[in-house]
């Protein structure tokens, strides 16, 4: 298949790479060594999966430099709204996970120096998406496993991974540009309205078995708060969440 070029809206500069290539290890790797800077956008040639990670370099402490995350959740909400039919519901699973007639269909990642603390801010940031465009060679059929989809799916056969990053990333800009002007406010109240209430497990920070439960909403920072079956309410950090993408990038 012959890729197209992709146009990148003003502010962001793609890097193409083989489908053989992880966009967030190509990316992180390069953040670190200098090559890849603010801007910076690494996509797939990968036809089956569309993935990408956009390299920032934040002006702000980590806390804060995290909220890339469910703007980066409400960016692709909106792309794959947009390039969906309208009876697909879009839904949205904390940290990461976007649904489509819940399905998991996409999810996206963090990364950032292994420097950053808490209270600093980092020199720099990876923040990946992947979507399931179409099935893998040797993944299952659709419609096997009822937990996962693909855009085809659900109605977008002739999608193409050029074109979901290049609406993707004009939606990522938008919603940035809203973060920068807004705060994250909007950028709350937009993954609110998408969030899946189904009752889930979530890994702990301790690396234990986890935390079940319903979700009650998202705090100023994005954190998850959950209620529990006993009734009580308890807080996940993205900060938590984010120690463990370094192995978890992966849309399974």
């Amino acid at each position: 298949m012959v890729h197209t070029e992709i146009e990148f809206p003003p502010l962001l500069t793609g890097h193409p790479f083989p489908a053989t290539e992880p966009p967030m290890r190509v990316a992180c790797e390069g953040a670190a060594a200098g090559r890849f800077g603010a801007g910076d956008v690494i996509w797939s040639l990968e036809e089956a999966h569309a993935g990408l990670a956009i390299v920032l370099e934040p002006d702000v402490p980590l806390t804060r430099a995290l909220e890339m995350v469910p703007l980066g959740v409400v960016a692709c909400g909106d792309c794959l709204a947009a390039l969906a039919p309208p009876k697909v519901a879009i839904t949205f699973g904390w940290p990461g996970l976007i649904y489509a007639n819940d399905g998991a269909v996409a999810q996206v990642s963090v990364a950032v120096d292994r420097a950053a603390t808490e209270d600093s801010v980092p020199q720099w940031l990876a923040l990946g998406l992947e979507v399931r465009l179409t099935q893998r060679p040797g993944e299952p059929e659709p419609g096997n496993d009822p937990s996962v989809t693909t855009m085809a799916e659900e109605g977008c056969p002739e999608l193409t991974a050029e074109q979901l990053i290049e609406s993707y990333s004009r939606h990522f800009l938008t919603w940035l540009d809203t973060w920068n002007t807004e705060g994250f406010a909007p950028i709350h109240n937009a993954w609110e309205q998408r969030a899946d209430h189904r009752e889930r497990t979530f890994a702990d920070a301790g690396g234990g078995a986890g935390v079940t439960g319903a979700f009650v909403g998202l705090d100023e920072h994005g954190n998850l708060i959950l209620k529990r079956d006993d009734g009580k309410h308890v807080s996940l950090r993205l900060l938590d969440a984010a120690a463990r993408w370094p192995e978890e990038t992966a849309l399974q």
